[in-house]
């Protein structure tokens, strides 16, 4: 009933063969009994149905109880004077307990095919995942939730222009030069800690031979709850090309056009990204020139654009490590910051107001609000 037809015929013709050999009165019965139950199990296997992954008790007990009855009615073949005791004795102790026995070696039997179909088809899944894995045209990286590489495909390998074997446990931080490290440490831990489970953005990757590209990094958190594991999948895909091309074009629209600070649209979009995240600046600081309007009126409006350009340029070599700078209107600049510490907040401030305090347009001193 579980097996093939091949394997039914050995294990029939086995079991022929030994109770010939056993020899004894009840040979002929016991041949038939053989006989009758691997005909019966293959009748109800043929059965449309009848599933026997899917059997039910009432299949597998009336199995077994046509079995079982076939065995009591054989016992007419034992000697006469055997016959009637045996039926009696040992018939209606097995029609009342062999067909319940047939049911629990039924579901037994059926469970284990069950489990070995789906392990068959659990490594046939990994087979095809492994071959999409290898051969996707777009770089693929698993890594530990802090982010050593653990696999890659041929794709990410040519990427990287290094091979497997120098990638395995190296760290995925140390080959993505990110725009703004604080930023990406906070995603990273928020990823770990499972306050997010999904993060997309285009980052430089650096290459085995000093060479940068552009890539869109896509990094997702799997909880696999068959393996207890849980771990990182990066896709890589290339955009160079397009990041080239659209370089110019991304300048204009993120920057300011007179003093080349990031203008207000790109502060929309970092407040749209810090929504999603849940990760904001730690300080706003807002610059407002406070002579731009006196110049602009003794002047001109030339005046003012080079003061404005001075300022900026000052806000630039004083906080370029620790922020963007951006022009928040035609006299305000917002610098925004990450996690420093109050102190050095104190310091950028004072040094703001050092280096612009040097800065004279058309013998006007510079001076800003902060």
């Amino acid at each position: 009933m579980f097996y093939s037809f091949p394997v039914t015929l050995i294990v029939t013709s086995v079991l022929l063969v030994y109770r010939i050999l056993m020899g004894g009165s009840g040979m002929i019965m016991g041949i038939m009994v053989i006989l009758t139950s691997s005909a019966l199990g293959l009748l109800w296997k043929t059965q449309p149905r009848i599933n026997v992954k899917k059997g039910t008790w009432i299949e597998y007990y009336t199995l077994g109880l046509a079995v079982h009855l076939m065995m009591c009615i054989y016992m007419v073949l034992l000697p006469k004077e055997v016959a009637f005791s045996t039926l009696i004795n040992v018939g209606i102790p097995v029609l009342i307990t062999y067909p319940l026995v047939t049911i629990i070696v039924g579901k037994l039997l059926s469970f284990q095919i069950i489990q070995n179909e789906q392990q068959v088809k659990i490594i046939q899944a990994e087979k095809k995942i492994r071959g999409i894995f290898d051969n996707a045209p777009i770089g693929i990286v698993n890594l530990t939730l802090e982010t050593k590489i653990l696999s890659m495909n041929k794709a990410f390998c040519e990427m990287v222009g290094s091979t497997s074997e120098a990638l395995v446990n190296t760290f995925m931080t140390d080959l993505i030069i990110p725009d703004y490290p604080e930023e990406d440490t906070a995603v990273i831990h928020q990823m770990a800690t499972n306050k997010i489970n999904y993060f997309t953005g285009d980052r430089l990757l650096r290459r085995n031979d000093g060479q940068r590209i552009w890539v869109t990094l896509t990094v997702t958190r799997v909880d696999d709850t068959y393996k207890k594991e849980t771990y990182f999948i990066a896709t890589l895909q290339d955009v160079n090309s397009r990041k080239e091309s659209e370089s110019l074009n991304e300048y204009l629209r993120y920057h300011d056009q007179l003093t080349g600070a990031y203008n207000p649209k790109y502060l929309d979009e970092k407040e749209t990204e810090w929504k999603n995240t849940g990760i904001y600046p730690r300080y706003f600081l807002l610059i407002d020139v406070n002579n731009l309007r006196i110049i602009n009126d003794a002047f001109g409006f030339k005046a003012g654009d080079e003061l404005l350009r001075k300022v900026y340029q000052g806000l630039y070599q004083t906080s370029e490590n620790y922020g963007k700078i951006v022009r928040f209107k035609s006299s305000e600049f917002l610098l925004y910051v990450f996690n420093l510490e109050e102190l050095k907040i104190d310091n950028i401030i004072r040094d703001i107001r050092f280096n612009l305090s040097e800065l004279v347009v058309e013998n006007v001193e510079v001076s800003v609000s902060i």
